[in-house]
C-alpha cells in the first residue's frame, strides 16, 4: 500500500465503521494482462481493507492509496484477486498497528473467501473443508510448468452454477490420496469443476487437447474454475517452447515454477 502513480486511473470510496477512511485504488496491468477497471467498492482489495477496519473498529480519519501491479489475468482461476486481498489485509494491519498473527486478519480472510485465507498461509499445503481449513504442509513440486489461458475468462459464479446443475463427485480414493500425500507429486490431479468450466467456455477443451499432444508435457489440469490450465513439463526448455507455441495460437502463456510465497510485507529497496 503506497501512493498511486501519477496518471494511473484511480477509484476512490469511503470505508470503515464510521465511513471516514478514504481508500483510493489504482491498477497497473502488466505483461499482456487486460486492465481491470471496476468501481472501488467492487474491488476485493477495497472489501478486504474495509472489512478489517470494521472488525478492528478503526474509526479515526485515514486515507489509504493502494497501487496494484496486475500480472495475473482476471477470471483465470489463479487467485489474482484473492492474493491481492490477502496482501491488502497484511498491509492494512501494518498501517494500523495490528499484529500479523491477530485472529481478526484470519477472520476477515475467511469471510472474503477460502482462497484469501490460503494466501495468508501460502506455500504448498493441503486444505480441507471448503478450502479454508489448513491440514498439513506439502513438499512443493520442483518441475517447471506453463500457464495457458485463452483470451476469454470464466466467471466463477457461472462455473459453479453450471456445476450445480451437473455435479461431479471426486473419487473417494483420489480424495483420500490427496489428504494422505506428503508431497505435491503424490496428489492426484483432479478438478471436478473442469466439465462445468468447459461447458461455459468450450475453448478450454481445445487447450486441454492441444497440451495432450505436446511432447514433454507430463501432466496438465485446469486451475480452479478456469480459464487457465497449467502443464507440468519435463524441463525448462520444454516449458519455454510450449509457452511460445501457445502464444502463437493467441493464448496468454507464461512459464513459472511452484514456490512457497505468501502475502507479506516486502522491505523497501534502497
Amino acid at each position: 500500500l503506497e501512493s498511486a502513480e501519477e496518471g494511473t486511473p484511480t477509484n476512490t470510496a469511503s470505508a470503515g465503521p464510521a465511513g471516514n477512511i478514504l481508500i483510493s485504488i489504482s491498477c497497473d496491468a502488466r505483461g499482456g494482462v487486460a486492465p481491470l477497471n471496476v468501481p472501488a467498492r467492487e474491488n476485493i482489495v477495497f472489501k478486504a481493507i474495509d472489512l478489517l477496519a470494521r472488525k478492528a473498529d478503526i474509526s479515526y480519519d485515514d486515507a489509504i492509496n493502494v497501487r496494484i501491479e496486475k500480472n495475473i489475468p482476471h477470471e483465470g482461476g489463479l487467485g489474482g484477486g484473492s492474493s491481492d486481498a490477502a496482501a491488502a489485509l497484511i498491509g492494512a494491519a501494518r498501517l494500523w498497528g495490528i499484529s500479523e498473527g491477530d485472529s481478526l486478519i484470519e477472520e476477515a480472510a475467511h469471510e472474503l473467501g477460502s482462497d484469501v485465507a490460503f494466501f495468508l498461509h501460502g506455500g504448498c499445503a493441503c486444505f480441507t473443508g471448503t478450502g479454508e481449513l489448513f491440514d498439513h504442509e506439502l513438499e512443493a513440486m520442483k518441475k517447471p510448468l506453463v500457464l495457458i489461458k485463452p483470451e476469454a475468462g470464466v466467471s466463477t459464479a457461472e462455473a459453479y452454477r453450471t456445476f450445480d446443475g451437473n455435479p461431479q463427485k471426486v473419487d473417494e480414493s483420489a480424495a483420500a490420496a490427496a489428504e494422505a500425500a506428503q508431497t505435491a507429486c503424490e496428489v492426484p490431479l483432479v478438478n471436478n469443476l473442469s466439465i462445468a468450466a468447459e461447458s461455459v467456455l468450450p475453448e478450454l477443451a481445445d487447450v486441454r487437447a492441444w497440451l495432450h499432444r505436446q511432447a514433454g508435457v507430463e501432466a496438465s489440469l485446469l486451475c480452479g474454475s478456469g480459464s487457465t490450465t497449467f502443464a507440468v513439463c519435463r524441463d525448462f526448455n520444454v516449458a519455454c517452447s510450449i509457452a511460445a507455441a501457445a502464444q502463437s495460437r493467441g493464448w496468454w502463456a507464461r512459464t513459472t515454477m511452484f514456490g512457497s510465497l505468501k502475502a507479506a510485507i516486502v522491505p523497501e529497496q534502497s
